[in-house]
């Protein structure tokens, strides 16, 4: 698998879902709401012969300031298992991805976490993603 491929990939399928930004994962500012897909952990080999490689995604959704009640109230859509808004829904259902042979969101959980210096609520999501290994 290619890095920038993958990342190209999932950042499609996460644009797929109303309003929510797909940033760079060195993204300064957060203009929210906003995905962030992070470096992935990389496992070779899933497969014998080099066949499959298994990567893990770490993807934060960045949905408004610590502080925002508003925050607190809008994480939700996100981490639903189905829907207009899921980020699992998103990932697990696109089929456009050349990239890769599939994307599935493992786990997800709500967080603080900081962007410009600004305490921001988060759905952090684990995406794995299973492709070719030897190319």
């Amino acid at each position: 698998m290619n890095l920038a491929s993958v990342a190209t990939d999932l950042g499609r399928a996460l644009g797929a879902i109303p309003g929510l930004r797909v940033l760079p994962f060195d993204a300064d500012m957060v203009p929210a709401p906003a995905a962030i897909l992070g470096y992935p952990d990389v496992n070779f080999d899933a497969t014998y012969g080099r066949g499959k490689d298994r990567w893990t995604f770490p993807v934060a959704i960045v949905v408004g300031r610590a502080n925002d009640r508003a925050s607190y109230a809008a994480v939700g859509k996100y981490l639903a298992g189905s829907g207009t808004y899921s980020v699992k829904a998103a990932i697990d259902d696109y089929t456009e991805a050349t990239s890769y042979d599939s994307a599935t969101v493992t786990a997800g959980e709500v967080d603080e976490t900081t962007y410009g210096d600004i305490a921001h609520i988060a759905a952090l999501f684990e995406v794995d993603v299973i492709g070719q290994g030897a190319t």
